[in-house]
């Protein structure tokens, strides 16, 4: 079973050093707001709650000197109760903003490291079996109205990540993940090839030393042509572009980026 983005391990500050220098820093969006708010509020609310709660002593204690403690079994209950309430509620407010308060992104000449909730997790370029950038945009009346960004890392111990579009500068990146992981990825993948392994893109397309393998009929790297139009991507034969050997929708591919590098620098055939 895969391990989501909610497990990590500890990392000691030197795991983090040994990443090399900082390349870049993304933190969360909209991050004074996630900050200061959550924590402004709290307070407040903490302090609105202490500020009742003594009125509202002080207030029974008039009352006890005129009715008798038998007056705390009327109107008192339910107020206090209720400034009980509101200051577990600025305390919580204030807990999930200390929380959260350091969640970013950093990245490094090696990894990134991603800080969530007050978690360290940590991501070695050289571990990425699969790297995918998905970005969808949803329309409405002709016009862009929301972005959704995911990108997906898998490593070969069944670790899966992914990172939404919760960063600033979203777009640099994934840019700076790309460049970073892709060259390593496509050598570790002709090396894969080279001892005979298979890449799987989809339950219909693989990746073998000799070409790719589509609904079980192997086609020469050499021979394929791709068009990619509308997040749809089309396998034509490349003598006879009208010829359609395969086409699927962009995010049905399993590390995409990855099939357009072997397709434009095919790995050496075994025959």
């Amino acid at each position: 079973m895969q391990q989501t983005d909610q497990q990590s391990h500890p990392i000691e500050n030197d795991s983090v050093a040994n990443l090399g220098r900082i390349l870049d820093h993304f933190p969360v969006q909209n991050r004074i707001i996630k900050r200061w708010l959550p924590l402004v509020l709290g307070l407040l609310v903490i302090l609105a709650s202490i500020t009742l709660t003594l009125y509202r002593l002080n207030r029974m204690w008039t009352a006890i000197q005129f009715h008798g403690r038998a007056i705390l079994l009327g109107s008192f209950p339910f107020p206090m109760a209720f400034y009980v309430f509101i200051l577990v509620s600025g305390i919580i407010m204030v807990f999930l903003a200390r929380l959260h308060w350091s969640d970013s992104i950093t990245l490094f000449e090696t990894g990134f490291v991603k800080y969530t909730r007050n978690r360290v997790r940590i991501w070695q370029y050289t571990a990425t079996q699969r790297f995918d950038s998905h970005v969808k945009q949803i329309m409405f009346g002709g016009s862009i109205v929301s972005t959704q960004v995911n990108v997906i890392l898998e490593d070969g111990t069944n670790r899966h990540w992914v990172i939404r579009n919760d960063y600033i500068r979203m777009d640099e990146l994934m840019h700076l993940l790309r460049l970073n992981i892709l060259p390593g990825l496509v050598e570790r993948a002709y090396q894969r090839l080279a001892d005979g392994e298979t890449i799987l893109f989809q339950k219909d397309l693989q990746a073998t030393q000799d070409g790719l393998n589509i609904n079980g009929d192997l086609k020469p790297y050499d021979q394929i042509e791709t068009v990619i139009h509308n997040q749809v991507i089309k396998l034509h034969q490349k003598e006879n572009p009208e010829v359609l050997v395969f086409k699927t929708k962009l995010f049905h591919v399993k590390n995409l980026d990855l099939l357009l590098d072997l397709l434009k620098i095919p790995p050496n055939p075994t025959y």
